[in-house]
């Protein structure tokens, strides 16, 4: 069983965003009866992980954030969170599990939300991995992004198949499509409001709208009408530009 505990990252200093806590104020009033737990460069022994030690000493934030979360994950189990993530509804149903994640795009799962009990077998396999890493004299942080590190390794010891549709991996690794934990829709848990990240688009009047009304998001009919309009106007973007081929 997945422990009643939410476990979140902020390393590097400096006051944490309005936004961001905005996020992090609908964790509490969704989630009243689990514990927070944040981490940090003072309770967390950075030192101790080479990757995650040489990503500190280059400012490189959200590196060291992986490994951490990682880390974390596997030695406690709980539940983690990105900072930038909205809570809709209780988590609490999915405490049962014994690994939960969901997909962000048919590819790549979604590692802003999971969950997993203590000492599962991919968080580990995830910890030997940033173990393996060569950290020769220059490390290019771009070849490892989370998501790709985690899609790699539940195809070839999980057999996950990438295709965005939920499945149950062995060892009891539940994956669940996109909906539930990053983008918004009628059944949504959590949303993935990608605050400040270097997924973001850029800052055009229409994504600064998205973000906007992401961060208000707090229901599943406010989600479910997000995602319609969204799909609207995405595709009359479509019709536009087949218009002008």
């Amino acid at each position: 069983m997945i422990p009643k505990v939410i476990h979140y990252v902020w390393v590097g200093g400096g006051d944490k965003p309005r936004d961001i806590q905005s996020c992090i104020n609908s964790w509490k009033r969704k989630l009243p009866d689990f514990k927070f737990m944040e981490w940090n460069e003072h309770n967390f022994p950075i030192m101790k992980f080479p990757f995650a030690k040489r990503a500190f000493e280059e400012k490189q934030w959200a590196f060291v954030s992986d490994v951490i979360r990682i880390a974390v994950m596997y030695e406690y189990g709980g539940i983690y969170l990105d900072c930038d993530v909205k809570i809709i509804k209780d988590l609490s149903p999915f405490l049962n599990e014994s690994v939960f994640i969901g997909f962000e795009d048919d590819s790549h799962p979604s590692t802003a939300v999971f969950g997993a009990e203590p000492k599962h077998q991919l968080f580990k396999d995830i910890m030997n991995f940033y173990d393996s890493v060569d950290l020769g004299t220059r490390v290019d942080f771009q070849r490892f992004v989370n998501t790709t590190i985690f899609s790699e390794l539940l195809i070839s010891n999980f057999n996950c198949q990438p295709n965005g549709k939920e499945q149950m991996l062995e060892t009891g690794i539940h994956i669940y499509p996109s909906s539930f934990f990053c983008y918004p829709s009628s059944h949504s848990i959590a949303v993935h409001v990608f605050l400040g990240s270097w997924l973001k688009e850029s800052g055009t009047m229409f994504s600064r709208f998205k973000e906007w009304w992401r961060l208000s998001l707090s229901s599943q009919l406010q989600c479910g009408i997000y995602s319609a309009f969204m799909i609207l106007v995405y595709r009359l973007i479509l019709k536009k530009d087949d218009h002008r081929r």
